[in-house]
């Protein structure tokens, strides 16, 4: 990758940001604002909704192929070794909650607009809404696992694998720089605390953490 040519000061400061933009603005809503989305069935910034649902329905399809014994990607090859460490922590946590897990990663267990009609469903929510992901997340075992989860999403900090991967980008360039890898990095606490806590519940974190992802492919060579 090709060395940084500049970097907005500004975007390494969240609450400067937060201070100009508006005194009432939401953290969550500032780090949405950083992000385009290029689906066009979403417009603009990702919506609160539309990451509620691309995350749990992503972290419900790991869970199954966990149970089933399968990769979330075919060939483990696609996987860097600290993305099939992560992988495997993902299985690990599986095992300590499967009947929680089980329980939320039923098909069954999803909002009806989600749903065909010619499948059966056993939910009255209509949407990824609040009252649908606080009962998702009710189980601190659920969110453990996603914890681990968003880990595993973010095991690399590749611009163009996170973009494909959730449907928006975090900028128009073709070379990515380390205001992207700040974005990003904000992303993922967005993902898996400011959720969870939106939620009025209590995020999952291991004893140490470290929420930062690598930044090797962003600095010059």
């Amino acid at each position: 990758m090709k060395e940084i040519v500049s970097i907005d000061l500004k975007a390494l400061d969240l609450q400067s940001q937060m201070t100009e933009f508006s005194r009432k603005v939401k953290e969550e809503t500032l780090i949405r604002s950083l992000f385009s989305s290029f689906k066009p069935q979403i417009k603009g910034h990702p919506k609160k909704e539309y990451l509620r649902c691309k995350l749990i329905r992503g972290h419900k399809r790991a869970n199954r192929k966990i149970k089933k014994g399968k990769l979330l990607y075919n060939n483990q090859k696609e996987m860097s070794d600290r993305g099939k460490k992560n992988w495997q922590s993902l299985i690990n946590v599986y095992f300590k909650h499967p009947s929680a897990l089980d329980s939320v990663s039923r098909t069954l267990f999803e909002p009806i607009k989600f749903k065909t009609k010619s499948k059966p469903n056993i939910e009255t929510s209509r949407s990824f809404n609040t009252d649908f992901c606080k009962r998702y997340f009710a189980d601190v075992g659920v969110r453990e696992s996603f914890y681990y989860y968003i880990k595993y999403i973010f095991s690399d900090l590749d611009p163009e694998e996170l973009s494909k991967y959730l449907g928006f980008t975090c900028c128009s360039n073709k070379n990515h720089n380390l205001e992207c890898a700040y974005r990003w990095v904000l992303m993922k606490r967005y993902a898996n605390q400011i959720i969870i806590q939106d939620l009025r519940l209590e995020p999952w974190f291991p004893a140490n953490f470290d929420l930062l992802p690598p930044i090797a492919n962003f600095l010059g060579n």
